[in-house]
């Protein structure tokens, strides 16, 4: 009766990223960098908007996500999300 309780952790797991220094939970263990920015909006990061430029933590640096890429996330992870520089 418990069956689905006791099965292995190999399903969907939730993953605990930090986004502009607020923890995101994405529901999956790999994410499209549009989806991870919308995450940190509905979990109400105010910093966070549709066509922020996203970059995550490598190392010393920041490496850009594109919108429509799918890359593997890992607990802990940072990333930055942040306005578009505007020249006018």
């Amino acid at each position: 009766m418990d069956s689905m309780a006791s099965t292995p952790d190999h399903k969907v797991k939730q993953v605990a990223i930090v986004v502009n220094r607020k923890e995101v939970l994405l529901p999956a263990k790999e994410a499209t960098g549009a989806e991870i920015k919308q995450a940190a909006i509905a979990q109400g990061d105010t910093t966070v908007r549709p066509d922020s430029r996203l970059f995550r933590r490598e190392g010393d640096s920041w490496d850009f996500v594109p919108d429509n890429e799918t890359i593997k996330v890992h607990d802990g992870e940072r990333f930055r999300a942040q306005g578009k520089q505007e020249d006018s």
